[in-house]
């Protein structure tokens, strides 16, 4: 199965896996951004981004001009880039904080509001909006078990790109899928003032293995 947010979410939402998982609790008070805050389990609590509405959602149509998302790894190479400064890297930092809590919090439009036009597209051009999953967002959010509830384990080499993005190597762990630390490396782009996802290359932890004293201990 695919590693990635969106599939982890379609999944989720229609109910196909559920198992138990490893998850680290953050405490009380932790600021929303900021390499030094994680590991971290964002609570769902912490989804407070706007939902996109479900007009807005179908409104996407496919354009020929837009790039891949979820691209499969096979061998890949970071790009080349310069280290983003610590206000971007706090600001990309609070943004895939916000994901995994309006994941966590079973709120999947408001995790759309995260993504690019960009995402929207690829993401409607490949049918992932079925009616079976348009109708599973229409309902009333509820939040995830905590032993499913996903955990943002690192972010790293933080770059910004030639063409504007910023690139994200960022450890995670969705519980529902496996417990093992994964990798993957996130684009995201300036929309309205925001850092957005605008494309992920999945599965990398075996070619930028996780920081182990970063990965959380199994209970």
């Amino acid at each position: 199965m695919a590693r990635r947010i969106v599939s982890a979410l379609l999944v989720a939402a229609l109910g196909l896996v559920m198992i138990g998982g490893l998850t680290v609790r953050a405490q009380d008070g932790t600021p929303a951004s900021g390499s030094s805050t994680l590991p971290v389990t964002p609570d769902p609590s912490e989804c407070t981004v706007q939902p996109l509405t479900l007009d807005e959602l179908s409104s996407y149509t496919s354009s020929p001009d837009a790039s891949p998302v979820a691209t499969e790894s096979g061998e890949f190479t970071l790009p080349a880039g310069t280290p983003a400064d610590q206000a971007t890297r706090d600001a990309v930092t609070a943004t895939l904080r916000q994901a995994l809590a309006c994941f966590n919090a079973g709120n999947y439009l408001a995790f759309y509001a995260l993504v690019s036009e960009n995402y929207l597209q690829e993401s409607q051009a490949r049918g992932d909006f079925t009616e079976d999953v348009i109708m599973y967002f229409a309902a009333t959010p509820e939040a995830s078990a905590p032993v499913s509830q996903s955990t943002l384990v690192a972010v790293r080499d933080v770059i910004l790109l030639d063409d504007g993005r910023v690139g994200v190597l960022a450890d995670t762990i969705f519980p529902d899928e496996t417990t093992d630390v994964q990798t993957d490396f996130f684009y995201f782009v300036d929309e309205g003032g925001s850092w957005k996802f605008d494309d992920i290359v999945e599965d990398l932890e075996d070619q930028y293995p996780p920081d182990a004293m970063a990965t959380p201990a199994a209970s």
